[in-house]
């Protein structure tokens, strides 16, 4: 707050001030303004309650959005992994992923050489091999 010129009527000098206000307020404080000199500041406080209410609705807010654009994201890559990967495996699995499944197992070996493959030890040894029914 300034001083304006109509304040320096009574601020200015206790002599030039109202003897009333002198006899009340006494002639030590609150003279001496110039005009145009700040004389005073306006203080506003607000409870500590509202700014943290404020934060904490922030908060949950950025929180619940990126828990929800988390979700989003995992249901998208999910959708993109089944339609890219595991649709179109389950569709080649009737031809030659079935057959490279099958286990092998062996009857009336006469050797017990299992570092050779199955085409290989039915050929040397007369192995045969079958798999299990589809």
């Amino acid at each position: 707050m300034r001083a304006a010129k109509s304040c320096l009527e009574c601020h200015s000098t206790p002599a030039q001030a109202p003897q009333d206000m002198v006899k009340l307020y006494g002639p030590a404080n609150g003279f001496g303004w110039k005009e145009n000199e700040i004389i005073a500041a306006q203080i506003i406080s607000v409870p500590v309650s509202l700014p943290v209410q404020m934060a904490d609705r922030s908060f949950r807010q950025v929180l619940v959005s990126l828990v929800v654009v988390g979700i989003v994201t995992l249901l998208v890559l999910d959708l993109l992994l089944y339609f890219t990967v595991v649709r179109p495996s389950a569709a080649s699995q009737s031809g030659p992923m079935r057959s490279a499944r099958a286990t092998w197992t062996y009857r009336s070996c006469r050797s017990r050489d299992t570092t050779r493959s199955p085409s290989s030890l039915r050929r040397s040894t007369g192995c045969t091999a079958a798999s299990p029914p589809p």
